[in-house]
């Protein structure tokens, strides 16, 4: 067998390439669809989703979404992997904010933040495209972690009912997923808290996951590989489908269960001439919108909306005809270069009309609760201001019906007041017009008060409570964080700590400290500053002269401190740190690298031997008559692998015992398999198999991973990962078994079998 793999494509470059005219054009696609019954409602209707056609999307890759005529798609939303100040809605498209990581500072997004949460309340943000990918974000879990929370707080800060969703990354695989527990132990570690999330997102294709090709394995991880579904695997929807459940299992598993899973890219990224024509291409993006539509589990799917798997889904893409510079491929719905729609927006337009998804609907909600005032209120302090309240029709259709907006100081029904009423009239539809409610309101002196604006007859209410939260984001160390001095010397250091005030109320006499670590008491107190006034959604600066420093390495940390009667509601953004180095020019310091790489301290594998470069079987237990054989390995390092079958009425076996750890980031089996058959491949009735299994001490079976037979047969090297969690701290045995018949055997190659463990215990 030939020890290769196709190297994968990667998901949505932002930037745009030069488009291309295509090729050969394809006459108009069959309407995709089922008949309907005259009363049975569209796939995919639910009490969350009253028209189906709101959970399709696209990203606009090239150009801008108003270049093509995409009211035509009748879809539901989309994006263009950036910050929408005042962005368009053709065809009443709902918009996507993303920002990318990392984020080393808020400054660079606060302005287009602010301005987007002020213009398009409750939208929903992804935070991150493909972290885990050389190519794209490319971020450490650690760093992912860290610009989530600038992001998180931030947005948050300027728009509370905003839907902010992490991950991002290109697949669900387990080692994807490893990667977002790292993420979650990460954040925790640096807050104290568990990282706050309204939805999660994630991208859906299937590709091979091989170090040194794309997408490649996530940033800090040292494992050579994952899961590879070889070049057909790639539009594999029983694959698809699996990767969505792992995803819900892994929400459900850490306590997201019961949040909105959206698919922020998914498509077609290999050209024609690999064999993706039109008509694979379509029927791909066919069947994914049946499955994406009807699939549901009440015990894994997202309650409010009927226990469905995925909320909302993202196809790649609305205008790139030639992904990559890679040849022509067919996922576009427009032509980039002369705005026409092109067979793949054809079959989708009927896809969408053919089963009815577009369902007219209103659904009026109040979105937003401001206070105005030519003053700013202050935490403890009287303030007249004006409390508008916003409505919105979030539905597709016109609300022709009178309703009335209330605004209370307090809540209605449990004591609240009263501030006024205003009846509309009704309401257009989604983006084309909304109904603001003022009344004059004193923000009182008290240490909390709530705001709740209410629309009548259809129970809906949103609530404004009074919020004090103080981040301090950073310290910046001038005139740098690392200095060298004249052996003897000393040096100034400049600290200056960024405190930034997300809350809706201002604070007055804010005190930041600075301290060396390692130091207690008062000679770890390098010195204080005062921040006499903090309004509301601004940042202020504390700057401490540190001098004489003489050479060593310290570990500063600035803290924010409130007066006593201050009650802030989030003290777990109070603080920073920063390392600083102070060298002798006569000492040669190596920097330390920030460069996502390997962290073998973190990551080693259980399996002894698995690579079979000893040359022979040894810590295997065998069963039958395996041997090593020298050819063309799985590994490009190594020399060696597994046979087993090659031969009439074979029963081979490999076993080996693995003790797992009671906690660890994750536990991943890895292994590399290829077959070669002389059989003919009969489906229904295979004859020579490769069974792999996870077994307890004495051999009984505890879960059947995989069987696979000569109708698997292929000229590469294909790899599974699986997720052993569920194990730990068991000791298991892992099971390689091959049976074949008593005609024409089947060659049964086997590789690179890793348990990986990341940072067990």
């Amino acid at each position: 067998m030939r020890a290769c793999l196709r190297q994968a494509l990667l998901a949505v470059p932002p930037a745009a390439k030069t488009a291309i005219i295509l090729l050969a054009l394809v006459g108009a696609a069959l309407i995709g669809s089922r008949a309907l019954m005259a009363d049975e409602p569209p796939p995919g209707t639910t009490p969350f989703y009253p028209a189906p056609n709101d959970r399709l999307g696209f990203g606009a890759a090239k150009g801008a979404v108003t270049d093509y005529d995409v009211a035509s798609l009748v879809a539901g939303w989309y994006y263009d992997w950036g910050v929408g100040v005042d962005p368009p809605h053709p065809g009443e498209l709902i918009y996507a904010h993303m920002i990318r990581v990392p984020i080393t500072d808020t400054e660079t997004i606060q302005p287009a933040v602010a301005q987007a949460a002020v213009n398009d309340p409750g939208a929903l943000w992804l935070i991150g495209n493909e972290p885990d990918v050389a190519t794209m974000d490319n971020v450490l879990p650690e760093l992912y972690a860290e610009s989530y929370d600038r992001a998180y707080r931030l947005i948050k800060a300027y728009d509370p009912t905003a839907i902010v969703a992490p991950g991002g990354v290109v697949m669900p695989t387990a080692l994807r997923l490893c990667y977002l527990n790292k993420i979650l132990y990460a954040y925790e570690a640096r807050s104290g808290r568990p990282l706050p999330a309204d939805a999660w997102h994630v991208h859906n294709y299937v590709l091979n996951e091989q170090r040194g090709k794309l997408p490649g394995v996530p940033p800090g991880f040292c494992t050579p590989y994952g899961e590879l579904p070889g070049l057909n695997g790639h539009d594999d929807m029983e694959q698809f489908s699996a990767q969505v459940r792992a995803m819900r299992g892994w929400m459900a598993l850490h306590g997201y269960g019961n949040l909105p899973l959206i698919i922020s890219e998914y498509g077609i990224l290999y050209p024609q001439q690999r064999g993706f024509d039109y008509y694979r291409v379509r029927d791909f993006m066919r069947a994914s919108f049946d499955y994406l539509l009807s699939a549901a589990d009440p015990t894994l799917g997202y309650p409010p909306d009927a226990g469905h798997l995925v909320q909302t889904w993202n196809w790649y893409s609305l205008d790139d005809t030639n992904y990559a510079g890679s040849g022509l491929t067919w996922g576009a719905l427009f032509d980039p270069l002369f705005k026409q729609r092109l067979p793949m927006g054809d079959a989708w337009a009927d896809y969408v009309t053919g089963n009815g998804l577009r369902v007219p609907y209103t659904q009026v909600v109040p979105a937003a609760i401001r206070l105005a005032a030519d003053e700013p209120p202050y935490y403890g302090e009287t303030s007249p201001v004006t409390v508008r309240a916003l409505a919105l029709n979030r539905g597709n259709a016109p609300a022709a019906e009178p309703f009335e907006v209330a605004i209370y100081a307090g809540e209605p029904g449990q004591g609240g007041t009263l501030l006024g009423s205003q009846v509309v009239s009704g309401l257009p539809a989604r983006y084309q017009g909304a109904a603001w409610v003022e009344v004059a309101w004193t923000v009182p002196a008290t240490a909390t008060w709530t705001l709740t604006a209410q629309i009548s007859g259809a129970n809906r209410s949103l609530t404004l409570g009074r919020r004090i939260d103080l981040h301090l984001d950073r310290i910046d160390v001038a005139p740098a964080s690392r200095v060298q001095v004249l052996p003897g010397e000393t040096t100034t250091l400049t600290l200056t700590a960024t405190v930034y005030n997300y809350g809706n109320v201002g604070v007055r006499d804010v005190m930041v400290r600075f301290w060396e670590e390692g130091r207690t008491g008062a000679q770890g107190v390098l010195g204080t500053q005062s921040i006499p006034t903090l309004p509301v959604l601004a940042s202020a600066q504390a700057v401490f002269v540190w001098p004489e420093v003489a050479p060593g390495s310290y570990q500063v940390t600035a803290e924010v401190v409130l007066p006593p009667e201050v009650p802030e509601d989030d003290l777990t953004n109070n603080q920073a740190r920063q390392a600083v180095s102070v060298v002798s020019h006569e000492l040669n310091l190596p920097l330390v690298s920030a460069v996502p790489g390997c962290v073998t301290q973190e990551e080693r594998n259980l399996i002894r031997n698995g690579s079979f470069e000893t040359g022979d079987l040894t810590s295997w237990q065998v069963g039958g008559w395996p041997i090593v054989q020298e050819d063309a390995p799985h590994s490009v390092d190594g020399s060696y692998y597994a046979w087993l079958g090659m031969r009439d009425n074979a029963h081979d076996a490999l076993t080996q015992a693995v003790t797992l750890p009671k906690r660890a980031f994750c536990v991943v089996l890895l292994y590399a398999w290829g077959i070669y058959t002389t059989e003919t491949c009969d489906a229904a009735s295979p004859k020579d198999r490769l069974t792999v299994s996870l077994r307890d001490p004495g051999g009984q079976i505890l879960e059947l991973l995989e069987t696979l037979s000569e109708c698997d047969a292929t000229e590469y090297w294909h790899g599974r990962a699986v997720d052993l969690h569920a194990y730990a701290g068991q000791t298991i045995q892992v099971h390689f078994q091959v049976d074949t018949n008593a005609s024409a055997p089947s060659y049964i190659a086997l590789d690179d079998i890793h348990v990986q463990v990341w940072a067990g215990e």
